[in-house]
């Protein structure tokens, strides 16, 4: 297979996984015009108004996914005073959760996006919800460096965001988030995973998804294409192969949880 007939194919026959391997036996300038063209098309894919509208009407309806973001919200458990970064906020949805399941004022909360679009949205979205909050948001990739002073961050939460950078790209944006925060910050990290769903579909599981289909069938089904289009477009790692990312930058994993029927999990480390 040539470059052109991978770029063509990815991510609808293609998935990422995949595509990648293929491109390890390109020629390093092939190599470099993949990934390039790979990288576009992820951008595309969450600066989509499609995308936008999902996840700022539809994603949080769903059960499933809405217990998940209301139980990652109240671990995050924000004090008066301290500082919060979301890295990869879209538009804003967890950040809402954030603030509706815990009333803390005095915080100053950043969320970071390289979608004008969903940051936009975002701001629209928490307007009424930040009175003796200082928010910030700041439009930036998440392979770059934090716009952040060393030991400057309380706590850290990256909810099915990071996790989509390529292995190298992660393991650097994983070693920034340990730079950042305080001695002893907490980072809360949450990603689809490959393998979890198939391991922890018990029969509670089951009913628990049986559930959510019945209580919101369109939500729902929309839900399945999109987490279905998220493993097409970027990378899946297991939950071992991010557990040792996570202990390679520096990081004491304190708790590990799967949710959403085991499709995700949450680690949540100390720096």
């Amino acid at each position: 297979m040539n470059l052109q007939e991978l770029l063509e194919a990815f991510p609808e026959e293609i998935p990422f996984n995949e595509a990648a391997e293929i491109i390890k036996d390109f020629p390093e300038e092939e190599r470099r015009k993949a990934f390039e063209e790979i990288r576009k098309k992820q951008h595309g894919f969450w600066d989509d108004p499609e995308q936008v509208h999902y996840y700022s009407e539809v994603h949080h309806r769903v059960p499933l996914t809405g217990q998940h973001f209301r139980e990652l919200a109240r671990a995050v458990d924000p004090k008066p005073g301290e500082t919060i970064i979301d890295l990869g906020c879209g538009v804003g949805t967890f950040l809402k959760f954030l603030l509706t399941e815990n009333k803390t004022q005095q915080l100053k909360i950043v969320g970071i996006d390289y979608s004008d679009r969903a940051l936009k949205k975002a701001k629209e979205r928490l307007a009424g919800l930040t009175q003796g909050i200082d928010i910030k948001y700041i439009s930036q990739d998440l392979k770059s460096p934090l716009p952040f002073e060393d030991n400057s961050v309380d706590k850290a939460i990256s909810n099915w965001a990071i996790v989509y950078l390529s292995r190298n790209e992660l393991k650097n944006s994983l070693r920034e988030v340990k730079r950042v925060l305080k001695e002893g910050g907490k980072f809360f990290f949450s990603a689809l995973i490959r393998g979890g769903a198939r391991k922890h579909l018990s029969p509670e599981n089951l009913g628990f998804l049986i559930s959510s289909v019945l209580q919101e069938p369109g939500a729902t089904f929309k839900a399945l294409r999109f987490e279905k289009k998220c493993r097409s477009y970027f990378p899946e790692y297991s939950l071992e192969e991010l557990k040792g990312m996570m202990k390679e930058a520096g990081f004491e994993i304190l708790e590990t949880k799967y949710t959403v029927v085991g499709k995700t999990a949450t680690i949540i480390q100390k720096a």
